[in-house]
């Protein structure tokens, strides 16, 4: 009766196929990686803007730089950001960005790295004369104002 207890278990063990033995005494390494691998603000998270700005990265320097158009506030910006895998980010969500912002990468073994982002409001590509005139106050041969009239569409 044993003998057939023993065949039967050999036999059920020997028909799983998927079995998996894992040795306790050898760990997986917990990953150390610990990138920002894209940083961007979408303008469906942005109602300031009008389009997606993709930054640009340094991994070298660990820098990033984003330039957003010409009369964007950015005092609360919602970036999104691309990690390595198994990573976490702080800080998160919206952010001031009138001053450089540090976000720290931290790995899963705890490891971390922080990036420096720097967010530029590009300059007005106006170049338009919208008012012109001469001070009777500034010059001593006028005795009343002159205010000139500008015609942009003469130009």
């Amino acid at each position: 009766m044993k003998l057939l207890g023993m065949l039967l278990l050999f036999i059920s063990i020997s028909c799983t196929k998927d079995v998996i033995i894992v040795d306790d005494s050898e760990s997986v390494p917990q990953s150390e990686s610990k990138e920002i691998t894209k940083f961007s603000f979408l303008s469906a998270d942005n109602e300031e803007l009008e389009q997606d700005v993709v930054a640009i990265i340094n991994q070298d320097s660990m820098t990033i730089t984003a330039k957003v158009p010409f009369g964007t506030e950015v005092t609360a910006l919602t970036p999104t950001i691309n990690i390595s895998p198994k990573a976490s980010i702080t800080p998160t969500g919206v952010q001031d960005f009138t001053e450089d912002v540090a976000y720290t990468v931290i790995a899963e073994d705890d490891s971390k790295a922080v990036y420096t982002v720097t967010v530029e409001v590009a300059k007005s590509n106006e170049k338009e004369i919208t008012g012109f005139k001469f001070l009777a106050a500034d010059n001593d041969s006028l005795t009343e104002d002159i205010v000139a009239t500008v015609d942009q569409d003469s130009l």
